[in-house]
Order: C-alpha cells, then sequence, then structure tokens
C-alpha cells in the first residue's frame, strides 16, 4: 500500500532519520520533518496546498507521540472486527473522526485506489520512479522541495504533497514513498475530488492488523492520527488541552507533552475503562457542523437512510405474506412479515397479526391506501432523481468556482505587477527628469564658460602693441 521516511541529503528537514524505536514496535512516521518543511512554505505555497485540499493540515503543530499508550491501543485492536476491543465495547475510527482531527475529505470523493493503477505514467519516470518497483526516495523529494526554493507551482504542490505522503499520512518501512499517487496529482484541480481521508483510514487498519497478525515490529501509518483518536475517544492518558476553545482540526487543540506513565499502568486503566469514560461518537461544534467535509459525511448517511426506506417501502407491496391487526383505521401501523426483502412500517393499518397465504392480497389493504403509498413512493424516486441532478450541479459549480479562484488569483497577481511595472515607469520619468535638468545646466555652464574665455581672448587681443 503506502508508508515511509526518507534520508536527506539536507541538513534542515531531514538529516537521515533512524526507525523511532517506540515502545514494541518502531516507525518512520515522522510529524517533526513534515513540521519543519511546513514552516519554511511561502504565502503562495500554502495557498497553492490548501486549493488541494490538504490546508487544514498545515496547522498541525509539532507532537510527541506517546509510545505507551499507542502500544495499549495496538494490542487492543482486533483485525476481523477492524476495532480496539475495550472493556465496555468495540470502538473503531472513522471517516468522521479523520475529517475533523486532521481536516481531510472523509467520504463523497473518489476512492484512492492504489491497485487500480497500472500504468507507468512518463509523471512518475520524471519523479524518479522506476517501472519495476514504483517508488520515489524521500531524499530525492527533499532535494526537489529545495530545489524549487520559494517556487508555488504544480511541481512544488506535487513534490510537496509527496513528502507529506511519505512523512506524515501514508509512511512505510523504506524511506520512499508510493509513486502511483503522482497518478491522482496529475490534475492538482482534482487532488481535493479523492476521498483522502479515507485512504488514511484504511492505511492504518492495514499495519494495525499487520502488527496483530503477521507480528511484525514496524508499524506505518498516520500515528498522530491514533493518538489525537484515543485523546477524543477514551478519557484516560490525555494531555491538556492548548486552550479552552475547541480548534480545527482537533490535532491541533491538544499539547505535546512526554507521558511519564509505564506501559502497566496504561494497560490498568484501559482495563478498568468503564462506559462512561468512552465517547462513542464524537460531538460535533456548529462550525464544524457547516464545513463541507463533515456536511459530506452527514448527508450522504440521512439520504441513505431515506433511499433504503423508500426500498423498503415500496417492496412491502408485493410481499407474499402479511402480518396484520384486523381492520383499517387512519394513522395506524401495518408490520410487514418477514420475507426475503426488508420489511418498513405502511400507514393505514392497525396490529393484531393475521397471515394471508402465499400470493394473497389482504382485502383489509384497499385501494386508497395503496394508491397513496405508489404516489409517495413515486414522489421519493422524483426526489431522489431530482437530487442526483443537483448534485451535479453543485459538482458543476464547484469546478467553476474553483476556475474562477484560479483566475481571480491571477488577475490579483497581474495588477499586483502592473502596480510594480507603473511605479517602475514613474521612477524612470522622475531620473530623466533630473538627468535632462542635470543635462540643461551642464550645457549653460559650458556656454557661460567659453563666453567668458572668448571675452577673455578679445581684451588680450586688444591689449597686444601693433607691430611696425
Amino acid at each position: 500500500m503506502k508508508r515511509s521516511t526518507r534520508t536527506s541529503r539536507s541538513s534542515s528537514s531531514i538529516v537521515e532519520e533512524k526507525q523511532i524505536s517506540v515502545g514494541n514496535f518502531s516507525t518512520k512516521f515522522s510529524l517533526p520533518s513534515f513540521v519543519r518543511r511546513v514552516d519554511k512554505l511561502t504565502p503562495d505555497q500554502r495557498a497553492a496546498i490548501q486549493r488541494t485540499g490538504f490546508g487544514n493540515l498545515l496547522r498541525i503543530h509539532n507532537q510527541f507521540l506517546n509510545k505507551n499508550l499507542l502500544v495499549e491501543l495496538m494490542d487492543r485492536w482486533d483485525p476481523g472486527k477492524k476495532a480496539f476491543v475495550l472493556p465496555p465495547g468495540e470502538i473503531t475510527i472513522t471517516t468522521m473522526d479523520v475529517a475533523v482531527i486532521l481536516g481531510l475529505r472523509g467520504v463523497g470523493g473518489d476512492p484512492v485506489n492504489l491497485d487500480g493503477v497500472e500504468r507507468f505514467s512518463e509523471l512518475e519516470e520524471e519523479y524518479g520512479a522506476a517501472a519495476r518497483n514504483r517508488k520515489i526516495s524521500l531524499s530525492d523529494v527533499e532535494e526537489r522541495l529545495q530545489s524549487l526554493g520559494e517556487l508555488a507551482n504544480e511541481d512544488f504542490v506535487r513534490a510537496f504533497l509527496l513528502f507529506t505522503f511519505g512523512t506524515f499520512l501514508f509512511p512505510n518501512s523504506n524511506g520512499k514513498v508510493d509513486s502511483r499517487y503522482l497518478c491522482f496529482l496529475k490534475d492538482l484541480q482534482k487532488a481535493s475530488h479523492f476521498a483522502w481521508g479515507a485512504a488514511v483510514v484504511e492505511d492504518i487498519f492495514y499495519w494495525l492488523s499487520r502488527r496483530k497478525e503477521e507480528h511484525v515490529q514496524y508499524v506505518g501509518g498516520c500515528l498522530i492520527l491514533l493518538q489525537v483518536w484515543s485523546y477524543e475517544h477514551i478519557a484516560t492518558g490525555r494531555p491538556n488541552m492548548v486552550d479552552r476553545h475547541l480548534k480545527f482540526p482537533r490535532a491541533c487543540r491538544w499539547e505535546s507533552s512526554r507521558s511519564s506513565n509505564p506501559r502497566q499502568r496504561y494497560t490498568a486503566l484501559f482495563d478498568e475503562l468503564e462506559e462512561n469514560q468512552i465517547t462513542w461518537i464524537l460531538q460535533l461544534t456548529a462550525e464544524e457542523s457547516e464545513m463541507e467535509i463533515v456536511k459530506e459525511i452527514l448527508e450522504p448517511k440521512s439520504s441513505r437512510e431515506d433511499l433504503s426506506a423508500l426500498e423498503c417501502y415500496s417492496s412491502s407491496l408485493s410481499v407474499d405474506t402479511f402480518k396484520v391487526k384486523s381492520g383499517i383505521t387512519s394513522g395506524s401501523v401495518v408490520s410487514c412479515a418477514e420475507s426475503s426483502t426488508a420489511s418498513y412500517c405502511l400507514p393505514g393499518i392497525q396490529e393484531e397479526q393475521i397471515e394471508h397465504p402465499s400470493g394473497s392480497m389482504p382485502n383489509l389493504v384497499d385501494s386508497n391506501v395503496r394508491n397513496e403509498i405508489h404516489h409517495e413512493a413515486e414522489n421519493w424516486r422524483v426526489i431522489e432523481a431530482q437530487n442526483v441532478v443537483l448534485m451535479k450541479e453543485v459538482d458543476e459549480l464547484r469546478k467553476e468556482n474553483a476556475l474562477l479562484r484560479k483566475h481571480q488569483m491571477l488577475v490579483t497577481t497581474l495588477q499586483e505587477e502592473n502596480e510594480k511595472l507603473r511605479t517602475e515607469v514613474q521612477d524612470l520619468k522622475r531620473e530623466n527628469e533630473s538627468s535632462r535638468l542635470s543635462t540643461s545646466a551642464l550645457v549653460a555652464r559650458l556656454e557661460h564658460i567659453l563666453e567668458d574665455y572668448e571675452w577673455d581672448s578679445n581684451s588680450i587681443e586688444d591689449r597686444q602693441p601693433c607691430t611696425p
């Protein structure tokens, strides 16, 4: 899949990092390297990264890994359930977690599927990958970033994101980053359309399961996500908050501190966890609820529930067996019998269950009720079709909005350049005027000197005696 760190020849960022020994596992996850690189970004470079959907990562400050806490979590991971098994119950990392903790898009975008990338691209070759292994050394990526300096072009954005993948989001064990990621960065305007948050969750699941099943020492993946996830969900081993106000992304809200608790202490704390010490579902703030990456997770869930209800609602009309109560009254309930299709409660029929033979429709359900049900189901289908059209229009508007923002930035840049040129022209005019005045003064002075010289010459000639 994807993991990394690197051996950099630069003294400022990645100085051949060794695997950090963490408890009984090792990792090349390197938040400090990422933060150091972020600190060097210019405002234009930050803006360029922001447009790709990774801007929230730039806010995250450096934090120490709480090794004993992480080991305890890893030991409680169940690969089959893809969840942490705790005394009060099972809990896992969700796309909502990665959205609010890292500020990455969790759903609503195209999947980041490396296995689906088959053809070796020219872009991969340009960044130093070979077709046989499709890996790029992070030290090469680091050198590329240094050579680009303060440029904020597409080459910089791709190099920075590769660096981010290899050190922060998808670090692996070989100090390299998978070059297939470049296939998702070919068109940078579409980079934000991918569900990168879901890919980060999948990657950490892979490493947790591999450690548990294969008993490997190395663990890749975004370990700061795992650590902050624990802070948010489990009321033990937490550091203090940076301040009392909730920050976004939530990885920014916790202090960085070295825990002095031994591993045995965490084991005892986790063994004694109670229901009220676990936050099963994060409570969103009003600001978080209005963010697009959060709304994308909330809204589809509601739509899927409504669509599922609609399918059950309409399919229940053709079920072979009904269990109903006698009589039809307005506002009462009909309960569909167990069948191959899911049941859904329909309006218009009371409780008391009566079975009808397969193939027979109960006379209790009159035509008015059926017509009403069909009409409501048809309305749902129309609404769903309209929703699909609206979603397409929204997507087009987002693309247009991104293009307009790009044009606006270009106009702003041109205006700034024009202003600089106007200033230079004014300066040149002033210099020319000053030179003209200096030249005029010099000419006048020379003329005056010549006049004085001629007058002196004439005076001398007049005073000389005439020779016979």
